[in-house]
């Protein structure tokens, strides 16, 4: 608990690394879902799309700020979410065992999963509406206390 106060608090007070960072766990996620869906078959290509995916969301978060801001939780709040769903109700597939039973041609994708990837295409389109019909309410001077750093 202190290491994560401690790196909240670095997040914030170094606000541009902070919002490269959450584009790069929302790229993470987002690499997951994408090789989780995909029955890859090299080990490579399930690292070379989560790295890649979190490097260009790091990378965009400098220049989009607000999008990647709303992009990245929304993304993670939906995975998380969907996952966790998936700690008690079966079918979730681990992506990790996943890729090694690719490896092995073990793994046929159960209908259950294509369930739990709907959901989350769901949580996360409501969370990216949820969270721009929140800005759009607020005045420029009312939104978060970092908008303009």
């Amino acid at each position: 608990m202190a290491l994560g106060l401690v790196l909240g608090t670095l997040m914030v007070k170094f606000l541009k690394i902070g919002i490269a960072l959450l584009g790069g766990f929302a790229g993470v996620s987002l690499g997951l879902l994408i090789t989780s869906t995909f029955q890859l078959e090299e080990e490579w290509e399930f690292w070379l799309i989560v790295i890649g995916s979190a490097f260009i969301l790091a990378l965009l978060s400098f220049k989009l700020k607000d999008a990647i801001m709303i992009f990245s939780t929304a993304l993670l709040g939906s995975f998380l979410l969907i996952r966790g769903i998936g700690f008690y109700a079966p079918g979730y597939p681990n992506m990790f065992a996943v890729s090694e039973q690719i490896k092995t041609g073990d793994f046929v994708f159960p209908n259950t999963y294509y369930y739990y990837f709907a959901g989350n295409v769901i949580a996360f389109l409501a969370g990216l509406y949820i969270q721009t019909e929140a800005m759009k309410k607020e005045s420029p001077s009312k939104r978060h206390p970092y908008h303009h750093l």
